[in-house]
């Protein structure tokens, strides 16, 4: 009976002690820049070209928080005009599932504060723009442009 107690205990130890604490405010905001980089990058369809309204500063800032947090670059064509493209939409979700599963890794206490002192430490050794993460996306607009334009 004793052996039995103390397997409850040891179990009910185990799983109250691996309660995973995420900070909600820091899940919306990584999120809404994977989504701002999503959908600010230009595409094609049968019906339409275009993407959503964005400045190269944003496009450059949204994809430099993302770099700064996971040290993950990605895909993106950093140097051409215009910056802060993708060269091939196709890379767009493989650079996606990498963010997300750095998140996974790295969900578990990680926090804004964290969050904000690695983009203070990433604008001191680049010599950048303070980063701030992206705007909502509901805010951004769709721009259509000449499909000859992807050609």
């Amino acid at each position: 009976m004793k052996l039995v107690i103390f397997n409850i205990f040891v179990c009910f130890c185990f799983v109250s002690c691996s309660n995973c604490k995420e900070d909600a405010e820091f899940k919306m905001q990584f999120e809404n820049n994977i989504l701002f980089i999503q959908r600010t990058q230009y595409e094609c369809d049968t019906t339409k070209c275009g993407g959503y309204e964005s400045s190269t500063w944003e496009r450059a800032n949204s994809i430099n928080c993302m770099y700064a947090l996971t040290g993950y670059l990605g895909y993106v064509d950093i140097g051409n005009e215009p910056h802060y493209l993708y060269p091939d939409i196709d890379s767009v979700p493989v650079d996606i599932r990498i963010w997300r599963k750095w998140y996974d890794d790295n969900k578990c206490g990680f926090t804004m504060q964290m969050a904000d002192s690695i983009f203070k430490n990433f604008e001191r050794r680049n010599a950048t723009t303070p980063l701030q993460w992206s705007k909502c996306v509901d805010s951004i607009k769709f721009v259509e442009l000449p499909c000859d334009l992807f050609e």
